[in-house]
C-alpha cells in the first residue's frame, strides 16, 4: 500500500485562485500563499538582496477582472502579509487531510475552520481591538470564531445579571 501524501494547496489543482475568501469591511479579499523568492541584485558597486513575489496567473485573472482591470495593467495590491506556517501548504479540502486534521493541535484545528480553509467558503472577520477581547475573558493572539465571541458575551451577562428580581 502507497503512503499518502497531501499536496500543498498551490499543487492542490484546485482551480479557483487563492485558499479561501475573507470578507473584512465588507470588502473581498483572498488569503493565498505566495512564495517571496530572493536574488542577488548590484548596484553602485554593492551587492544587495532582493525578493520578488510572483502572483499566479489564474489569481492574477480574477483580480484584474474584480478591479475591472485589462490583463498588462500595473495594479496596485493591499496584502495582509505573515510568514506560512506548514498548515497553510495543505489542501484542507482533499478527503486525505482529514487524519492530518484530527491529529493537529487545537490551535491548527482553530485557524483551519476559522479561515474557511476545509471549506472554501467565504469567511467574515468581524474587526474587535485586542482590549475588547480582553474586556470578554478571549485572548486577541488566538484564533477565535463567532462561537466563541458569543459564549463570552453570555457569560458576560450571567455574570452582570442580578441573581433575584423583585
Amino acid at each position: 500500500m502507497e503512503p499518502r501524501t497531501v499536496k500543498p494547496a498551490g499543487e492542490s489543482g484546485v482551480g479557483e485562485a487563492g485558499l479561501a475568501r475573507v470578507w473584512i469591511m465588507g470588502s473581498l479579499y483572498m488569503l493565498t500563499v505566495l512564495t517571496a523568492r530572493p536574488r542577488r541584485v548590484r548596484s553602485k558597486g554593492r551587492e544587495y538582496w532582493q525578493y520578488t513575489i510572483h502572483v499566479p496567473s489564474n489569481l492574477a485573472r480574477e483580480l484584474l477582472q474584480r478591479a475591472g482591470e485589462e490583463p498588462g495593467t500595473p495594479l496596485p495590491l493591499t496584502m495582509f502579509i505573515a510568514p506560512s506556517l506548514w498548515f497553510h501548504l495543505i489542501d484542507w479540502r482533499s478527503p486525505e487531510s482529514e487524519g492530518i486534521l484530527r491529529r493537529a493541535p487545537g490551535r491548527v484545528r482553530r485557524e483551519v475552520e476559522a479561515l474557511g480553509l476545509r471549506d472554501g467558503g467565504p469567511v467574515v472577520f468581524i474587526p474587535a481591538r485586542p482590549e475588547e477581547l480582553e474586556r470578554l475573558g478571549l485572548d486577541p493572539e488566538k484564533p477565535l470564531t463567532l462561537k466563541d465571541v458569543v459564549k463570552a458575551v453570555e457569560r458576560k451577562l450571567a455574570a452582570t445579571r442580578s441573581p433575584t428580581r423583585g
